[in-house]
């Protein structure tokens, strides 16, 4: 197919070159205006896109950190607490030591006023007897108050059991029998039912020197075997 015939004349002709030229700018005038501005656009859309995915980034960043010092705080906390348990522990272990110390320096002074006598045997049994109580309670209480282990320390019930089962194994008329027999005269009419504490079974001591009832166990005319 010819583009330029004989019979277009100077008007045919000149109607061709015009629409030649016309798709030749239609197709310049697209590449060099419309084309860049949706190359802009094109790109105004990814740069959007990038800057949106950054502002995501950045809050996920932010609430990440937020959690980390959340989690930090939380640890600061937790360490802290534990300062204060180890504190409390050591207090406790330094005013349980002064009350040893003191309750050392009265058993010594009614050491020294029933010495040479069968009731300085007795008290010492029942010392020894003391320190068991004592331990007993100070383990239910470490239990309770640092592992969760609910305590049931009754001290009546614990040294009224304590005492009838070594009164069972003790001669009759000896000094095991003796102090054993003391130990429970003294939980049944001095302690009360539901105490959670070993302090007051210490009053046993001068319970024994001193009690009418408990100077008549001791002061047995039965040999000490």
């Amino acid at each position: 197919m010819q583009f330029w015939t004989k019979d277009d004349g100077f008007i045919g002709g000149l109607y061709k070159v015009v629409a030649i030229s016309a798709l030749i700018f239609g197709v310049w005038a697209y590449f060099n205006t419309v084309h860049p501005v949706f190359e802009k656009e094109s790109e105004l859309l990814t740069s959007k896109l990038e800057l949106k995915q950054l502002k995501e980034k950045g809050l996920n960043l932010s609430k990440e950190v937020s959690q980390r010092e959340s989690e930090l705080s939380e640890l600061k906390q937790k360490l802290l607490l534990e300062r204060e348990q180890l504190e409390h522990v050591q207090r406790f272990a330094e005013r349980k030591a002064e009350e040893s110390q003191i309750l050392e320096e009265k058993i010594g002074f009614l050491n020294h006023s029933l010495a040479n006598t069968r009731k300085e045997s007795v008290r010492t049994i029942i010392s020894g007897v003391l320190d068991d109580i004592s331990r007993e309670y100070l383990e239910k209480y470490i239990a309770e108050k640092y592992h969760g282990k609910k305590s049931n320390f009754d001290l009546k019930t614990y040294t009224l059991n304590m005492a009838s089962e070594r009164l069972k194994k003790a001669t009759k008329g000896g000094v095991e029998h003796a102090a054993f027999s003391v130990l429970k005269l003294f939980a049944e009419e001095k302690l009360e039912d539901g105490i959670n504490d070993y302090q007051p079974i210490f009053d046993v001591i001068l319970f024994a020197q001193f009690n009418e009832a408990a100077l008549l166990i001791t002061n047995s005319n039965t040999p000490a075997p």
